[in-house]
């Protein structure tokens, strides 16, 4: 009958999709169908196979599944992983919400934002060593960054300069262009969200470059609060920003960033 089941059920198997296959995969290990199991190993690996041509994550099912954790379309199979973090994006993004900015909104001169050659000629970057690259943050930016590191990103703090009028974000992101990114930590006494001050704080990183990261891990604020505040501050902010995440406390402990890309 085992046999049976497996020529039935063969010529079907590119129709089901992973869920459905690692569900069978348990079914032949239990009723000891050995036939219907290495048909099922074989349609893994061809499936392994496609999503691995590229060098990138194109079956995102089957990469969550091997690697025990969320996989993202577009991110690199082999090397150091990035986690959650598409091809030519910088930030993690757990939770993408789809938003476009308001192309009739206020404008931030360009002058205002320091690029990074003009904090690397002021020598405003913290060297890139172990014991010298976070020496410029804060206490509390200093979870923001063992965060990003535990996503695979790392990124240099900036020493801001003492002259008004010169607004310099908190760090710089090493990957190929060094964008500056500007952290923003919610911790409200009370331990209340406020929507209105998240979308502030995102006003306040559009001052200084075009990356931010908003930590809302000290508020009680939910995914969908998250995405909430993240529509309205890109629409409202989203002209001047290329990306934007929001961090919250997810269910079961986990950590979840909520977030948004321009591309």
């Amino acid at each position: 009958m085992t046999a049976l089941c497996a020529c039935r059920i063969g010529p079907h198997l590119g129709e089901l999709d992973d869920s459905g296959l690692s569900d069978l995969v348990t079914l032949a290990l239990d009723v000891g169908g050995f036939g219907l199991y290495v048909a099922l190993a074989v349609e893994r690996e061809r499936r392994r196979a496609l999503t691995a041509a590229a060098g990138t994550v194109r079956n995102v099912q089957y990469w969550t599944d091997r690697w025990g954790r969320v996989a993202f379309y577009g991110e690199p199979i082999k090397g150091k992983q990035r986690l959650g973090i598409p091809a030519g994006h910088t930030l993690p993004i757990d939770v993408p919400v789809p938003v476009t900015p308001d192309p009739f909104a206020d404008r931030v001169l360009g002058m205002k934002v320091l690029p990074t050659p003009t904090l690397e000629y002021f020598g405003k970057i913290a060297p890139d060593n172990d014991e010298e690259r976070w020496k410029h943050f804060l206490p509390k930016e200093l979870g923001v960054a063992r965060w990003l590191e535990s996503r695979g990103v790392s990124v240099l703090s900036v020493d801001t300069f003492k002259s008004p009028g010169r607004p310099t974000p908190d760090a710089i992101v090493k990957v190929d262009d060094l964008p500056p990114a500007e952290f923003k930590i919610m911790q409200p006494k009370s331990g209340s969200f406020s929507h209105l001050q998240c979308v502030e704080n995102v006003e306040l990183i559009a001052l200084k470059c075009r990356r931010g990261i908003v930590d809302l891990r000290g508020t009680d604020a939910s995914i969908v609060r998250a995405e909430r505040a993240m529509v309205d501050a890109v629409v409202e902010h989203g002209v001047n920003l290329d990306e934007l995440v929001f961090i919250v406390n997810g269910s079961h402990q986990q950590i979840v960033s909520v977030g948004w890309s321009r591309g």
